[in-house]
């Protein structure tokens, strides 16, 4: 992803791909990979807090289905995006340059490839699934505020549960609206390219400029979400903590005793280590 969009950037100042034929069919392909499977993990998520807040005995999402469901998203992915595996080539557009190749897409017409961007990409892939993810935490907020909220001491842990429940709900809307607003400016200036009137020469400057910003602002998407992960929820830190080696867990620090039997005393921690294991 990093090369396509260095490739992508440099492109824009008229510079040639170096990477080879088996670069520029794998890099646009993983991409498109990635982007399916991201948007779908988050559908995925959406029905499965649907299904646990409307439906809570109906037994939840086992191991076995999670799996399931990650194979499944991963394979629909791989199909969605094959045909930029296809249809990305190398094309020589000098005929006096022939070694100065371009990674573009080379669709059999213009009607096939606009037809795959609005039906693949900007419905499939955003339009679509955005709609689903709305309806599904729309139909839960409805849920969590005609829920009646426990007062007395004996619905103590029901209240916990509902407190969970809500933390998150709201951390889940603030991911799909960084992925809504991650990749909304590239879908936006795509569909104005392909279905919009021709560039005017100052809009052809400006895309120049935008268009690798929105790239980058696109799959800067998939660095944002463990940041947002890490930060909205607790028991994902906790469990991030759980799996970090034992070298980089912070030791507990030991001194003993001057008398005969050596006993050895725990320390409290410093300041540093209660700032780093507090987050």
């Amino acid at each position: 992803m990093i090369a396509k969009l260095r490739i992508e950037g440099r492109d824009e100042d008229n510079k040639a791909w170096v990477l080879g034929w088996w670069m520029c069919k794998t890099v646009p392909y993983v991409q498109g990979v990635s982007v399916c499977a991201s948007v779908y993990s988050l559908v995925a998520v959406s029905l499965d807090r649907f299904i646990a807040i409307w439906f809570p005995l109906g037994g939840g999402l086992t191991k076995g289905k999670a799996r399931i469901i990650i194979v499944v998203i991963w394979c629909v992915a791989c199909t969605m995006a094959l045909p930029w595996a296809l249809y990305f080539d190398l094309v020589s557009p000098e005929k006096d340059h022939p070694n100065v190749e371009f990674c573009v897409e080379n669709w059999p017409s213009q009607i096939n490839e606009d037809l795959y961007f609005l039906i693949g990409n900007l419905l499939l892939c955003y339009i679509f699934p955005l709609g689903g993810i709305s309806l599904c935490y729309l139909l839960i907020w409805v849920r969590v505020l005609r829920r009646h909220v426990p007062t007395d001491s004996a619905d103590a842990l029901q209240k916990v549960h509902h407190k969970a429940k809500v933390g998150v709900l709201k951390m889940l809307v603030v991911v799909v609206m960084a992925f809504l607003l991650s990749w909304l400016p590239l879908y936006a200036l795509f569909t104005r390219m392909k279905f919009g009137s021709p560039l005017s020469p100052w809009e052809d400057n400006l895309v120049t400029i935008v268009r690798p910003i929105a790239q980058w602002l696109g799959s800067s998407n998939s660095c944002i979400n463990p940041i947002l992960y890490a930060y909205l929820n607790v028991k994902f830190r906790r469990a991030f903590q759980s799996l970090q080696p034992q070298c980089c867990q912070p030791q507990p620090t030991y001194s003993h005793t001057s008398t005969k039997s050596s006993l050895l005393i725990p320390r409290p921690q410093t300041s540093l280590y209660n700032v780093t294991t507090g987050v």
